[in-house]
């Protein structure tokens, strides 16, 4: 085994249990591997192997949807390059709004508000989704906007903090 596979490995295994965070580790290829289980599968991996992204480095690669950005996962199933920091960084933000690779609205998403008459597109962050499949949104002026017309709707990457403000308060007068 090459000792330079086992670095990063070792780091991101002591991290993970001094974080308490169930994990099983092995031998891979002619590297290693940290497997973290999620019922009877696993949730993600990390491993350090002469097949794998950065391992000329020591570095990890990673695979597991939860860890991976949106940007990431069109383009591959897996992330390298990364060192154990990166990894755990990863971790701490799994289940945070940009992990959603869904498709689906979810209040308080930044959505583009499509006019269809020659208007120009607004930036709205979805307020409320109705049953009946109306869907709201406020700009970061305040102003509502409300159709059932899924063609209206498309997400964004921008990010309004002004409207995330407006959110909490309407949280806090429901």
């Amino acid at each position: 085994m090459n000792d330079l596979y086992s670095l990063e490995i070792d780091k991101l295994d002591e991290m993970l249990t001094q974080e308490g965070i169930e994990h099983s580790t092995g031998k891979l290829h002619d590297g290693y591997y940290i497997r973290v289980p999620n019922d009877d599968k696993w949730l993600w991996d990390a491993v350090c192997h002469s097949f794998s992204y950065g391992h000329d480095r020591g570095l990890l690669e990673i695979m597991g949807d939860c860890l991976l950005t949106n940007e990431e996962r069109k383009w591959d199933s897996v992330q390298g390059y990364l060192t154990a920091e990166d990894v755990m960084e990863r971790v701490h933000n799994i289940g945070k709004k940009e992990d959603s690779n869904d498709g689906l609205m979810r209040i308080g998403d930044e959505v583009a508000f499509h006019y269809n008459d020659g208007r120009p597109d607004t930036v709205v962050v979805i307020t409320h989704i109705g049953q009946d499949g109306f869907i709201d949104g406020m700009d970061a002026k305040g102003t509502l906007y409300a159709s059932k017309n899924p063609q209206k709707w498309t997400k964004t990457g921008r990010y309004f903090p002004l409207v995330e403000q407006l959110l909490r308060e309407m949280e806090v007068e429901e």
